[in-house]
């Protein structure tokens, strides 16, 4: 165990803007009589391990829980604080916009004191609902996607108090794709807690059932895969005992075996997990504080070890309408509403600045072999609206799908997040020859099929092969970069289970075949750009040596970034870009001060601007 200092503050890992960067929401929360306001600051992720401010706000009312969620219905994340005004009790929304601002947008009275609030879609209509956990129980609202809530359940409970703590963290503990709740309820005067879990069914309502009782004061809980077989487990720390637990599920909503660790610290409260180490299992975080022996936060380090240390950083980007769920080669699944996977972190954004909230998932790879990627409509939105999917593996670009059409059942594919790709090309990868070859795992006699499209509807190729390989006998009709699916199956197997991606792009360029190898250049670079001073607008200048996926963006004095310039996967080369002088809503910025900053593959360079009017 180690231990260290802590703060008295809330923090919430979200991604606010359309960067792949994890966020940070910092919140001083503060009891009834010791402060009146809450202080909220935004901390953007810079992608270097460093932060920036890029919003600080005064709420104006002193809360003890904060959850995130898209909840006024402007495809902006929001958060909702439980508020213990004098005056008021209930939930407050804060909304948030482009510029990490928060406002406050909605206000919900509760005829119970709320102490502590969760999200996540309990009904599975595509909007963000609100589990409220007060003094006597818990009370559901569901939303509309316009902002406002209905309460529609009330649930109470035998123990209730002050420290009443609802989770909704990837909570499906019955295997059923429905969100549940996991309730601690630490009882007044300390003598016994009970720990709850609320068994959602699909329309809002959920089924209660305690799953533990025990002496003390259960504070927090949280979620997760401890023992590695694929079902979630419930960890929760007892304040008044000195003890962490861990509660073994079933998967059938049950939970039988419990493993107890000493904590030497009076009033141990807070609890949290993640993969401290990346070595494939899932640690635990304990906070303590007390009046007299100080603060204390400890790390609880897992050594069941199953997948050795990560060798991969793999992110996967959802676009419009699509769902994503990964399952591995030991079938651990990960998406909204389950997740075994130790490292896993699934946020929502709007990464491509339009009409809807996407889906952003990253993890470290502990896992060999080939990788499930399910792509589901999502609830809200109608059959046939474009979906694009993409990923990363280790700074590397892939395309699975671009403004594709989403159908009822969706699509599956499979990818070796672990780089070692069993399959010839490697799914999703940009190929520069208009005649690849193609190889797959098995033995036997397989049929062959390449189509321009998702759905296979219009097949170039297709063939039978006695083998696991095949090169097909003309070239593609390539024409920029193109996108081609192409599957295998055994003759003997009534049904193809899943598709490749390879995506051509005209003009790659390979270094090792390239005559005029000495034109291309050897160092990533950034350019002044020019003219500068400027008015209105400016050219700028960069070279990349290899392909890469090029960011460019602008930002203003205070970090703020107000305008993407270049999103998109280039060859070697020297390419131009240019900024008009507007924001994201096509006005023209002040006059001043500007930084633009790119990021090719591991580089990144900022340099610094002046627009003169």
């Amino acid at each position: 165990m180690h231990m260290m200092g802590v703060s008295d503050l809330a923090l919430i890992r979200a991604i606010f803007n359309e960067d792949e960067f994890l966020d940070i929401v910092l919140m001083y929360l503060h009891d009834i009589g010791h402060y009146n306001n809450t202080w909220v600051t935004v901390l953007a992720g810079n992608g270097n391990n460093s932060f920036s401010i890029q919003g600080r706000s005064n709420d104006g009312c002193p809360t003890r829980s904060a959850a995130l969620g898209e909840f006024t219905g402007d495809n902006h994340l929001d958060y909702a604080v439980a508020s213990n005004e004098l005056n008021f009790d209930g939930i407050k929304i804060f909304a948030g916009d482009d510029y990490f601002r928060f406002d406050l947008s909605k206000s919900i009275p509760t005829d119970k004191k709320a102490l502590s609030v969760n999200s996540a879609d309990f009904n599975a209509d595509g909007y963000d609902d609100l589990a409220i956990g007060t003094v006597d129980g818990i009370q559901i609202y569901l939303a509309d996607g316009m902002g406002d809530f209905t309460k529609v359940h009330s649930y109470d409970q035998v123990y209730g108090s002050l420290d009443i703590e609802v989770t909704n963290k990837g909570s499906d503990f019955d295997n059923n794709d429905i969100f549940d709740l996991c309730i601690s309820t630490p009882s007044v005067g300390g003598r016994f807690s009970d720990m709850m879990v609320y068994l959602g069914n699909g329309d809002g309502s959920f089924e209660q059932n305690c799953i533990r009782t025990a002496k003390g004061q259960i504070f927090g809980n949280c979620i997760g895969d401890f023992n590695n077989d694929n079902e979630l487990d419930i960890a929760y720390v007892n304040g008044a005992k000195r003890y962490a637990a861990i509660l073994f599920g079933e998967g059938d909503g049950d939970f039988v075996d419990e493993l107890r660790f000493s904590i030497p610290h009076t009033n141990p409260q807070f609890i949290d997990c993640f993969d401290i180490d990346l070595d494939g299992d899932l640690d635990m975080v304990v906070a303590a504080n007390d009046m007299y022996g100080g603060n204390s936060l400890y790390s609880l380090m897992n050594q069941l070890n199953p997948g050795g240390f990560a060798a991969k950083s793999f992110k996967i980007t959802a676009c419009d309408n699509a769902e994503i769920e990964l399952v591995s080669p030991s079938g651990k699944v990960f998406n909204r509403i389950r997740n075994t996977m130790p490292s896993g972190e699934y946020h929502k954004c709007d990464i491509n600045h339009n009409d809807f909230m996407d889906d952003f998932a990253s993890l470290s790879v502990v896992e060999s072999g080939e990788y499930v990627l399910n792509a589901t409509p999502k609830p809200n939105l109608s059959e046939g609206k474009p979906f694009t999917l993409e990923f990363m593996l280790d700074g590397q670009f892939h395309r699975l799908a671009k403004d594709v059409p989403m159908k009822t059942d969706g699509y599956r594919f499979n990818i070796y997040a672990d780089g070692r790709s069993e399959v010839t090309p490697s799914p999703g990868s940009l190929n520069g020859s208009d005649r690849p070859g193609f190889e797959w795992p098995g033995s036997g006699n397989f049929n062959f099929q390449l189509a321009t499209d998702i759905d296979f509807s219009n097949i170039l190729v297709e063939a039978e092969i006695e083998g696991n390989s095949y090169d097909i006998p003309t070239a593609l009709p390539v024409n920029d970069t193109t996108t081609f699916y192409w599957r295998v199956k055994n003759l003997e197997d009534p049904d193809y289970k899943c598709l490749y991606v390879v995506n051509i792009l005209l003009g790659y360029t390979n270094a090792e075949e390239n005559e005029d190898v000495d034109d291309l250049p050897e160092d990533f670079h950034l350019a002044n750009n020019y003219p500068n001073p400027f008015n209105p607008s400016t050219t700028i200048e960069y070279s990349i040596p290899t392909q890469s996926h090029v960011t460019i963006s602008i930002y203003n004095l205070l970090g703020q970034k107000i305008r993407t310039l270049v999103d998109e996967t280039q060859v070697p080369g020297k390419h131009i870009t240019s900024w008009n002088g507007r924001d994201y809503d096509g006005k023209l910025v002040a006059s001043g001060v500007y930084f633009y900053k790119i990021i090719a593959g591991d580089y990144a360079q900022i340099k610094k601007m002046l627009l003169q009017k």
